[in-house]
């Protein structure tokens, strides 16, 4: 938001406020004093003071005698990618802190547990998520072929959740009767996960 004459000659601090962290100031600062590399993510903002996140890029440059002469900065804004670390961190505390059960395995007709939440872990009876990814999912079902039903009728295309009403047996062998909700997805190698 600044023009090109508000900026030149001018110290990037400037940019910085009121939520600008001082840690990455400080670290960007004993970096140039000891004539070294550096790279920081702080919190600036724009001339009409809407933040944005700013990954800062400064570098000495030596003459051929090796004494720094100068110092090369690069600028590059990472207000997007700050703001989908935000939401997915805040995604991972709600899975963490959900009453539900709730796991992630893949789409196979036994899959193994990926990821499982506490609320998950205290409702098959489980000490930690670790100790789940020991068993296949089919052994909690008492009826194993209802794994494969679920998977059979995301893929058919109709829905894109199917829930069912399962009777799983815990670790300590009592059985439960429980809704499962499941859902497809995929990541960026096409590889398919069973969602829970």
């Amino acid at each position: 938001g600044y023009a090109k004459a508000d900026v030149l000659g001018q110290n990037c601090r400037f940019l910085q406020g009121e939520g600008t962290d001082p840690e990455p100031v400080a670290e960007m600062r004993e970096a140039i004093d000891a004539e070294r590399p550096v790279t920081v993510e702080l919190r600036n903002y724009r001339k009409d003071g809407a933040e944005f996140w700013n990954r800062v890029t400064v570098a000495p440059v030596s003459d051929e005698t090796g004494d720094v002469t100068n110092y090369v900065g690069f600028q590059e804004d990472i207000t997007d990618r700050k703001r989908y670390e935000q939401e997915l961190e805040l995604s991972h505390r709600l899975l963490e802190t959900v009453q539900s059960g709730v796991f992630r395995t893949e789409a196979t007709s036994e899959g193994t547990v990926e990821y499982a939440n506490p609320a998950l872990v205290s409702l098959l009876g489980a000490d930690s998520p670790d100790q789940l990814e020991e068993y296949r999912v089919t052994e909690f079902y008492t009826d194993p072929d209802v794994r494969s039903e679920l998977l059979d009728a995301l893929r058919s295309g109709e829905d894109s959740q199917v829930k069912r009403e399962v009777t799983l047996e815990r670790l300590d062998g009592e059985q439960i009767d429980v809704v499962v909700t499941a859902s497809l997805a995929e990541d960026e190698t096409d590889t398919e996960y069973l969602h829970k």
